[in-house]
């Protein structure tokens, strides 16, 4: 029997970017960081008041991305969208709360745009 497979193209908009009124000379730490997610290297940048605030909002929206991969990864055998890859065509499958928000969003779109890419 053959399967069918439904692949998401999820382009992730990973732009982190916070301007801020500096310190209290007005200066403005940079903070960049290099991750792996999804098969794909992603540079992380930040602008914060100080190194160390600038850290935290990576480590921030670096677990929000990392979160999910884990539900939409296709390199990632264990994530929720490649165990419905591997699901048989009419078994029913359980799908969590995150990935149905997900469809009706990506239907909603589909139909406000008319399917225009």
């Amino acid at each position: 029997m053959a399967k069918e497979t439904l692949h998401l193209t999820a382009i992730l908009p990973v732009l982190f970017c916070y301007a801020f009124e500096g310190g209290a000379e007005g200066t403005v730490a940079e903070v960049t960081r290099e991750v792996y997610l999804m098969g794909t290297r992603c540079t992380l940048t930040t602008f914060a008041p100080d190194r160390q605030a600038g850290l935290q909002q990576i480590e921030t929206h670096l677990r929000i991305l990392e979160e999910t991969e884990q539900e939409l990864s296709t390199w990632k055998d264990e994530s929720a969208l490649s165990r419905l890859n591997r699901q048989p065509l009419g078994t029913p499958f359980q799908a969590g709360t995150t990935l149905c928000r997900l469809f009706q969003d990506l239907v909603f779109w589909q139909q406000g745009t008319r399917g225009c890419t």
